[in-house]
């Protein structure tokens, strides 16, 4: 009797177990996505990918005091999932479209997704080598940090990387078969010319911060430093070989052998305030610029043309065109979003 009960007990837990696997299974299952367009999931993972992009570019465009404490606006919460859940729409539409002309992806394609999921987690393991974190760690405490930053794993984000290489082979297909008019080109140009536009600059670079450090020197230093770029300047201005000059007085050594040339800056480029100067000057205008870590006696060597952006500016308006028609596509009902119940309403920003 007791052996028959046994057995009966031990067949309702396996039952039971069971049962709570199924449920478990079932539960993941109804809560790994957030909608489906046409009868194809846009995973949470999908989303939340989408939806860090978007929380990015929002902070970005936002004033820097404002940036603080935005996301507790439930406006703007509201507002950056829905546009993250349109982005996701149509991407998976430009995936579907893919499938349907039978694209897929070749070794080489494996290859790329593979190297870009190798780069970006190398150079997280790189910047945690000298930073206390134990050897053997350190690689999962990369792939911890990558997924705080793009709200997807290593391993999801290769899924995502994946179908975006099919989407480029869509993109290609169609912006092959769109054309822009020399009008278009050009009106698009005069509209956001500082996009498309590169200055080069030379220069002769002054400290004002410890190249070690980083700390910045004695009040009474930096005026000094600051009299010696003035002083340079005013030598240039008096026909002095400014590449003589780089030569001899520049402390900044990536450049001093191609004479002080810095490679082009362009806006939101790498030397702002340099930027901000050259987009004011003529060709050959000279002068004294303070960045945060020094003064730097320039003078501007050229800026693009039209003539030298317009391919660039071509393939723009093109690439907007074909933004345009995925938009279309996306207004055909068949493709309308179906949201999975409130699984979207549970993820947080």
């Amino acid at each position: 009797m007791i052996k028959k009960n046994l057995s009966i007990i031990i067949v309702v837990a396996i039952l039971l177990a069971l049962a709570g696997a199924i449920f478990g299974i079932n539960y993941l299952n109804r809560t790994s996505y957030v909608a489906t367009v046409a009868g194809q999931k846009i995973t949470v993972a999908e989303y939340n990918f989408f939806l860090a992009s978007v929380k990015q570019e929002m902070e970005l465009e936002a004033e820097e005091a404002s940036r603080e404490g935005m996301w507790n606006n439930p406006a703007l919460v509201e507002d950056a999932k829905k546009k993250a859940l349109n982005m996701a729409k149509e991407f998976e539409i430009q995936v579907m479209k893919a499938k349907e002309r039978n694209y897929s992806l070749d070794s080489d394609d494996l290859k790329q997704v593979e190297d870009a999921s190798s780069y970006f987690i190398n150079e997280y393991m790189s910047n945690l080598q000298n930073s206390g974190v134990e050897s053997s760690k350190i690689r999962s405490e990369a792939e911890k940090q990558f997924k705080e930053n793009y709200r997807v794993s290593i391993k999801q984000y290769k899924k995502i990387l994946s179908d975006f290489m099919l989407v480029y082979k869509i993109a290609d297909e169609e912006q092959a078969k769109l054309t822009a008019t020399e009008e278009e080109i050009k009106a698009h140009y005069d509209e956001n010319s500082e996009n498309f536009i590169n200055t080069t600059l030379r220069h002769i670079l002054f400290f004002t911060v410890d190249e070690q450090t980083g700390q910045p020197f004695a009040d009474e230093k930096i005026k000094e430093i600051e009299k010696k770029a003035n002083e340079t300047l005013e030598k240039i201005k008096s026909g002095e070989d400014m590449v003589e000059l780089v030569k001899e007085l520049s402390e900044d050594p990536g450049t001093k052998e191609s004479g002080g040339e810095l490679p082009p800056i362009g806006k939101n480029g790498y030397l702002p305030e340099l930027w901000d100067w050259s987009i004011k000057s003529k060709v050959n205008d000279i002068g004294v610029v303070k960045a945060p870590y020094g003064y730097h006696v320039v003078r501007l060597e050229k800026v693009t043309t039209y003539e030298d952006a317009k391919e660039n500016v071509k393939k723009v308006v093109i690439a907007d065109k074909y933004e345009e028609l995925v938009k279309e596509w996306a207004k055909d009902s068949k493709y309308d979003v179906e949201q999975n119940g409130n699984v979207i309403d549970k993820i947080k920003i």
